[in-house]
């Protein structure tokens, strides 16, 4: 099989997670694939049990699911968020509250409670945002040379990249790019050695006027999780890397 099949496979996948459900001409514009092959991959998929297929529509099969069960990232990390996620979810009434990690400029999600956000998008483990989505302000911050999102402009870029810095890191997005419905309130874990940025906890919300009253509460979070993470990791420091 050849590296452009894997590559339109994968982006198939990929659009499907993201998706959740689909018909074949969204599937295939969004991978950016040609409708036919879209179609001939997605076949193959089916049969192989990756993907189901109802009345016209796709989504992701039982195979994926029982490998995506293999895939256990950030063990550590995980573990010292579960009680501030469960904590920050509680005082933010129906917030959708996770934690990302830095993916190439993007941001993967490794861990989250559902909200009312959920309705609007919805997100789960493993889902990694489009470029512009998320928490890649925080990214381009304090990582060099991330991706100029498609959605902005340089000049706009730059200018929410400079407020993420002026704010240590808090991220307040009052619009998805994607999702217009959706408000983010995002803040920084940082690594109680290295003062480096290395995940984030952030809350989805569907009315945009509580952004700056959860804004301390979201930070506390994030600071709780950086605490619970030293911890878990003063006895091995490798557990730190993901």
């Amino acid at each position: 099989m050849g590296r452009g099949v894997l590559d339109g496979a994968f982006a198939l996948l990929e659009e499907l997670t993201r998706s959740g459900e689909a018909g074949l001409t969204q599937i295939a514009a969004n991978a950016g694939l040609p409708k036919a092959t879209a179609y001939r991959l997605l076949r193959q998929l089916v049969a192989l049990g990756a993907v189901e297929q109802r009345a016209g529509q796709y989504r992701i099969g039982p195979r994926m699911f029982h490998v995506g069960q293999a895939w256990q990232p950030a063990a550590a990390l995980r573990a010292a968020a579960w009680h501030p996620l469960r904590q920050l979810a509680s005082a933010i009434s129906g917030a959708s509250v996770n934690v990302g990690v830095p993916d190439a400029g993007r941001t993967l999600i490794v861990a989250t409670l559902r909200g009312d956000a959920d309705d609007a998008i919805e997100v789960r483990p493993g889902l990694r945002f489009p470029l512009g989505v998320g928490q890649d302000r925080l990214w381009a911050a304090y990582f060099p040379n991330t991706e100029l999102p498609p959605v902005y402009t340089a000049t706009e870029w730059q200018r929410l990249v400079r407020d993420v810095r002026k704010h240590h890191g808090l991220v307040i997005n009052k619009e998805c790019p994607y999702v217009p419905a959706v408000s983010t309130v995002g803040a920084p874990v940082v690594h109680s050695l290295t003062g480096e940025v290395i995940a984030s906890v952030s809350a989805r919300v569907l009315d945009n006027r509580v952004l700056k009253s959860i804004a301390p509460v979201v930070s506390r979070a994030a600071n709780m999780v950086a605490a619970n993470l030293s911890r878990l990791t003063a006895k091995n420091p490798a557990l730190y890397s993901w």
